[in-house]
C-alpha cells in the first residue's frame, strides 16, 4: 500500500472550536432575515467573537428605523462569547467568559426576536436548541454543511424543529486569514428557522419540507 506524505502543515483546531466569521459573509447572510417593519428587533448573537455579526446587522438594518429609536438602544443586540473578549460598541449587552449552558444562563433574557451567529462547532446543536427554545421569530446560524448529517439529529432536532431553509454556500469560507494566505476553508451552510405562526410558536412548514438553496456570499 502506498503511503502519501504531505508537507502541508496541519493547523490545530482553535481553542473552544471557534471560527471567526468574515464580515462580508455575515453581511451577506443577513439578507435572508425579515426584520420587523415597525420597530427594531431584539437580537441574540451566540458565539459573538469580535462582534462581526452584530456590526453587520446594524449596518444592514438600522437604516430602516427612526434614528432616535436606534440611538435610544431600543434595537438591542446581546452578545454571548465564551472567551474573555471586550464588548464591541455595536452591542447593548455582553456576556463574556460565559458558558451558555451553565446554571446561571438565566442571566440572559428569556426571549429574543432574532437569534444569529456562528456558534462553536463542538456546541452547535446545543446552541441551536438553546436558540429555538426561546421561541424567536427567526434563527439564522452559519454551520458546517455536515450539520445536516447524523441519524440522531435527523430523528430528533430536525423532526422537532425542521428548518425553513438551508442555504448551501457555493464557496468555501476562509476562517483564518494571514498576510500570505487564507486557510481553514470549510463547506458551510446557513440554517434558517422561521416561525410558521408567531401565535403558536412552532416551526413546521407545509408538509415539513425544508427548502435547499445555494448562496454566494460574494454576490
Amino acid at each position: 500500500m502506498a503511503i502519501i506524505y504531505s508537507s502541508t502543515e496541519t493547523r490545530p483546531r482553535p481553542k473552544h472550536d471557534v471560527y471567526e466569521t468574515p464580515y462580508d459573509v455575515a453581511y451577506s447572510a443577513l439578507q435572508y432575515l425579515t426584520p420587523s417593519e415597525y420597530a427594531p428587533d431584539t437580537v441574540l448573537d451566540i458565539g459573538a467573537g469580535n462582534g462581526v455579526w452584530g456590526t453587520a446587522y446594524r449596518d444592514r438594518f438600522d437604516k430602516y428605523w427612526d434614528r432616535q429609536i436606534v440611538n435610544e438602544g431600543k434595537d438591542t443586540i446581546t452578545g454571548v462569547e465564551i472567551r474573555d473578549l471586550p464588548q464591541p460598541n455595536t452591542y447593548n449587552h455582553w456576556h463574556r467568559g460565559f458558558d451558555l449552558f451553565a446554571p446561571y444562563q438565566k442571566q440572559i433574557q428569556p426571549q429574543f426576536d432574532i437569534v444569529i451567529g456562528n456558534p462553536p462547532y463542538n456546541k452547535a446543536e446545543e446552541c441551536v436548541r438553546f436558540a429555538l427554545e426561546r421561541k424567536p421569530k427567526e434563527v439564522l446560524m452559519l454551520l458546517k454543511l455536515s450539520f445536516l448529517e447524523s441519524q440522531k439529529r435527523g430523528n430528533n432536532l430536525f423532526k422537532e424543529y425542521p428548518p425553513y431553509a438551508v442555504y448551501v454556500s457555493m464557496r468555501r469560507i476562509s476562517f483564518f486569514k494571514t498576510e500570505k494566505s487564507s486557510t481553514g476553508d470549510y463547506a458551510t451552510a446557513l440554517f434558517h428557522w422561521k416561525q410558521y405562526s408567531r401565535y403558536y410558536h412552532h416551526y413546521n412548514y407545509d408538509n415539513g419540507e425544508t427548502l435547499i438553496k445555494w448562496w454566494d456570499y460574494k454576490e
